[in-house]
């Protein structure tokens, strides 16, 4: 009886495991982390978009556009190194026709994506200032994160395992048997919570959050989440007893 009661909690507590399940009694936990820490980095994501009836003059529009803000950005202290772009985008505009012809094509729209590390956090404002004073461009969004990222995941995964271990001690004696050594143990994705802010592209114009001019106000977030979470399976019963 108590061999069965012990398999259907663990049944119930594993939403995580693919694999087939163990042949002797076990538990499944998780454990969960987070800190809010200040961001020193961003990373800036925008696209330059230029609509002409000569793909060639929007191509040449769009690069100009490009070149204007690489200069200026470097002026302010960006690394050249930072800056990235992805191929051009050709998109065909067409128009229907009277009589249900076949669709005439009106003109071209080129864009481009291009990205920009700011390694120097006091640096974001001025950067996102220039990018938004460009007409033709949109869909900019901001990513920030911290050069910590690597050891502040290290010691958030420790917290997060011996919350799973918490957990799984309290099961075991809820369920009047010993909590054995870990079977198995997985850590899931790191994730940063209130990193990312958005700016829509509003056709005549540009958004900062949903609202606002070119010349809204922009700003760096306080701090940003780190977060880790971990899922560690138990043996239950007295076979590698685990310690307190």
């Amino acid at each position: 009886m108590k061999r069965a009661l012990i398999l259907c909690v663990a049944l119930f507590r594993l939403p995580l495991l693919a694999s087939p399940i163990p042949d002797f009694p076990f538990v499944n936990v998780t454990g969960a982390s987070d800190i809010e820490v200040a961001p020193d980095t961003a990373t800036i994501t925008f696209t330059v978009l230029e609509y002409n009836e000569d793909p060639g003059e929007a191509t040449a529009t769009v690069n100009s556009s490009l070149r204007a803000i690489t200069d200026e950005v470097i002026t302010l202290g960006v690394e050249a190194s930072g800056l990235t772009a992805d191929d051009f985008e050709k998109r065909a505009i067409r128009i229907q026709t009277e009589n249900n012809q076949p669709l005439e094509i009106k003109g071209y729209e080129v864009s481009r994506e291009v990205r920009i590390k700011i390694e120097k956090i006091e640096n974001y404002t001025a950067v996102v200032q220039v990018i938004m004073k460009k007409e033709n461009v949109g869909s900019i969004s901001s990513y920030f994160d911290t050069t910590r990222r690597e050891e502040i995941e290290l010691e958030l995964v420790g917290k997060s395992c011996a919350e799973a271990k918490k957990k799984a001690l309290v099961l075991s004696k809820g369920v009047g048997v010993d909590l054995g050594g870990v079977f198995a143990v997985s850590d899931t994705d790191f994730s940063s919570f209130g990193g990312e802010f958005g700016f829509g592209y509003g056709g005549g114009g540009m958004l900062l959050g949903g609202a606002g001019r070119s010349d809204a106000p922009v700003f760096v977030p306080a701090t940003i989440k780190l977060y880790a979470s971990v899922s560690v399976l138990y043996r239950l019963g007295s076979e590698g007893v685990a310690k307190d």
